[in-house]
């Protein structure tokens, strides 16, 4: 599809979206100034819930999470459950390594302090976190985001994310996500 002057609505949240003239569903692209925008199904913080990978000619793919995926770290299942985020995050995965992962929050250093509780001290993943967390630190220090990540770096060491790749992933990722809610 190609749009000009258009307001763009999802199409789950139409009735939400004043003066929009187009709507888009997930798995649904869009071409904006030579790029690709694919919409994601992201249900699972809220119901609806959507991400956006853009595929810029002859650059790296961008995605925008809004509050699934986090740098270290995934959102809260607010109106959804870990099946859901599972979904999103098969979907994401098959993405590029080299994505740029834009989250909604700056939540990096807390993610990764708590995924430091989560793995053994003589886990090499162990190591990846530590760095990554002395990193979101001192950017903070600094006042500079954590943002963006890459897909490389949340398979890597998101330990939420990396449930993908358990034989036991959503009874994984679902006491990750309870075990973080209590914190």
């Amino acid at each position: 599809m190609h749009f000009e002057d258009s307001v763009v609505a999802r199409a789950s949240a139409a009735d939400f979206t004043p003066g929009h003239d187009v709507t888009l569903a997930c798995g649904e692209t869009l071409e904006i100034g030579g790029m690709t925008v694919r919409v994601l199904s992201a249900s699972c913080h809220t119901r609806g819930h959507v991400a956006f990978y853009i595929e810029p000619q002859g650059g790296e793919g961008v995605l925008f999470t809004g509050d699934s995926l986090f740098v270290g770290g995934c959102g809260k299942f607010f109106e959804g459950d870990a099946v859901q985020m599972m979904a999103t995050f098969k979907l994401m995965s098959e993405l590029p390594r080299s994505t740029l992962v834009f989250c909604g929050h700056e939540y990096t250093v807390s993610n990764y302090t708590f995924a430091l509780s989560k793995v053994t001290n003589t886990e090499d993943l162990h190591r990846k976190i530590q760095a990554r967390l002395l990193w979101a630190q001192q950017e903070r220090r600094c006042g500079r985001p954590t943002v963006p990540s890459t897909l490389f770096e949340e398979k890597s060491t998101n330990v939420f994310f990396r449930t993908v790749y358990s034989t036991n992933s959503i009874a994984e990722l679902s006491n990750l996500r309870r075990e973080k809610d209590s914190t």
